[in-house]
């Protein structure tokens, strides 16, 4: 008998986590595993595509996947041999948002390319307002000599109260 394959689609619609607003410009990869999208290695290529970006309203579709529950010719369920969960990381988040920090896990169950598979959100870049210390280059220096002044000081302080201890004895 002819072998039954099945081919579906992932359907992303990238939203703004406060206002649920779509976000357009958010590039995504694909990946067959937590570890190749952790590493950045194996991305999955569809005609010739590795990378697939938003629209203005915030969705794009990867096409060509194949069914993460279908495999040799039979339906497979999660953790069973066969099944393929798919990895999205997102590369270049949109103008002002910060970048995924970890893949996002989703399954191809379909080919409507208008039912969404997996929402994401989102978050303003720095949304908390506050910047990190240099801790790299020229800011290790001036944490460096910070460190030695006050280690320096210490040392004074204790010296000079034994003096003042050994003087009034």
């Amino acid at each position: 008998p002819p072998a039954v394959t099945k081919w579906g689609n992932i359907v992303l619609h990238k939203k703004d986590s406060r206002s649920s607003a779509a976000l357009a410009g958010a590039v995504f990869s694909v990946y067959p595993s937590r570890a190749d999208a952790l590493a950045g290695t194996n991305a999955i290529s569809v005609a010739g595509a590795s990378s697939w970006t938003t629209d203005a309203t915030g969705n794009l579709v990867i096409s060509g996947l194949r069914y993460s529950g279908w495999a040799n010719g039979a339906a497979v369920g999660p953790g069973q041999p066969g099944y393929q969960s798919y990895w999205l990381v997102e590369t270049k988040a949109p103008t002002g948002y910060a970048l995924l920090a970890e893949p996002v896990e989703t399954a191809v169950t379909g080919t409507d390319p208008s039912t969404v598979t997996v929402t994401i959100e989102n978050v303003l870049a720095n949304a908390a307002g506050f910047q990190l210390p240099l801790t790299g280059g020229a800011g290790t220096w001036a944490l460096t000599a910070g460190g030695v002044l006050v280690l320096a000081g210490a040392g004074l302080f204790t010296i000079t109260g034994r003096r003042k201890r050994t003087e009034t004895k």
